[in-house]
């Protein structure tokens, strides 16, 4: 299947910010209830033990909701998590605040922008991660940001929910399905919010399954990944994996590592 750069709803400024924030929710719930993060944790255990990384920059994080999936996926696991800052070009900051405040010993914002193509230098960590964001940049971007942490000596993990083919994506479809089902029965903050989502909430479904379609069109492939690599010559050792976590969902995994 032939990747694409189309839009998604939920990463335009036109589209309502109601509507946008809800699709997010709707994905993040379906993160929640999937194991994706419980079946990526031994491999970024793995990952941290290599690079000895004590804090990880999660860049473009949104809400910051899939770095607390993974302390909690982590923990269960009997692994201790890193320490997690998390960071956005347009940080979300009244969601990172609530996501923050589960683990406050182990989550830190960035208040401010962080530019992923040239993050700065005095925001101390040992490796870089994206958690289902990748995918959004288009592959001059997605190269410039793989650069910078190559030309800092980072370490760098890229972590999507899914592979580019709709095979994939029946795996993860059904906890989507549930999430929706289930988002009209979640208690909202307040009376105007929950009057604001049973408004749109017809339009919700629709929107987010778009996104997530298109989420599945932008995702990239081992090929695309190692030839975007493949010119920082032979400094990293990087590896791809993919790791089932039902029948047909599999977890993509794809991670450099600084040599000596």
């Amino acid at each position: 299947m032939r990747r694409i750069q189309a839009f998604e709803f939920c990463e335009r400024i036109e589209t309502p910010e109601v509507i946008r924030e809800s699709i997010i929710e709707l994905l993040g719930r379906g993160l929640r209830l999937s194991p994706v993060f419980e079946t990526a944790a031994p491999i970024f255990h793995e990952f941290c033990e290599r690079t000895q990384a004590e804090t990880v920059l999660d860049l473009g994080s949104g809400s910051g909701e899939p770095s607390a999936l993974l302390i909690e996926a982590l923990d269960r696991r009997g692994f201790t998590p890193p320490n997690f800052i998390i960071s956005d070009l347009f940080p979300n900051l009244s969601k990172m605040d609530e996501i923050a405040g589960k683990f406050p010993q182990k989550i830190k914002i960035i208040r401010g922008s962080v530019d992923a193509t040239n993050v700065p230098d005095n925001i101390t960590h040992q490796a870089r991660t994206t958690f289902n964001a990748f995918h959004h940049f288009p592959p001059p971007l997605a190269e410039k940001i793989l650069a910078d942490a190559v030309a800092k000596r980072k370490a760098f993990l890229i972590l999507e929910s899914f592979l580019r083919n709709f095979l994939s994506c029946a795996g993860f479809f059904p906890f989507i399905h549930r999430a929706y089902l289930e988002s009209l029965f979640i208690k909202k903050k307040s009376m105007k919010r929950t009057l604001e989502y049973l408004l749109v909430f017809p339009f919700v479904g629709p929107l987010g399954l778009w996104d997530f379609c298109i989420s599945i069109r932008r995702t990239y492939n081992r090929k695309e990944l190692m030839a975007m690599v493949k010119k920082f010559g032979d400094s990293y050792t990087w590896e791809y994996h993919e790791i089932p976590f039902n029948k047909f969902g599999i977890v993509l995994i794809f991670f450099g590592i600084p040599k000596p």
